[in-house]
């Protein structure tokens, strides 16, 4: 019998204490990781949990991506799994730290858009430099999942690779975590 290495997880979300969406579903999935070492990294606001003034704010939001990728270059990390939606706020945050992974050339990086917003995408087309770091940020992942083939749709007009692409749904699957790079 072989000693087989457990897959080691960082998974960037809300922090769970929080209420909402992303956060929920990272409750429901985590148990399914039985044979995964599991680290979070907790990204947005605290509201209710602590509390936070501007300064505390930006100073999180600035200095995110750089805990993000020294903790994923100490860590040796197998996958980092980052929940972005496209929306203004949540985009630029993650959006930094998917630019910082992809700095120190970490590119297992698993992609799951919770949300979509019609205005963010049209904002992120009609500006050519931002589209461009959009998609070289995203096709330096491993593996995007979205929630309708209309989303899959606008990534691949803005230039994402195709064969990177996932549609899902948002019902959870445990059976996608065995292996979510092979998708």
């Amino acid at each position: 019998m072989t000693d087989q290495k457990r897959l080691s997880v960082l998974i960037i979300s809300p922090d769970p204490r929080t209420r909402g969406g992303v956060s929920e579903f990272i409750k429901m999935m985590v148990p399914h990781l039985q044979s995964t070492d599991v680290t979070h990294f907790a990204v947005g606001s605290t509201e209710g949990i602590e509390p936070e003034n501007s300064l505390k704010t930006v100073w999180r939001l600035m200095t995110a991506p750089f805990r993000v990728a020294s903790l994923v270059r100490h860590k040796h990390f197998d996958v980092v799994h980052i929940n972005p939606s496209l929306e203004p706020k949540p985009l630029l945050r993650d959006g930094m730290i998917l630019v910082a992974l992809r700095a120190i050339k970490f590119r297992r990086v698993f992609v799951y858009f919770h949300g979509w917003r019609v205005t963010s995408e049209a904002c992120i087309r009609a500006i050519p430099p931002l589209r461009w770091v959009f998609t070289w940020v995203l096709n330096g992942t491993a593996s995007i999942m979205v929630l309708a083939p209309e989303f899959e749709d606008a990534l691949v007009g803005m230039g994402v690779r195709a064969d990177k692409i996932v549609v899902t749904s948002t019902m959870f699957d445990g059976a996608y975590l065995e292996n979510p790079l092979t998708a």
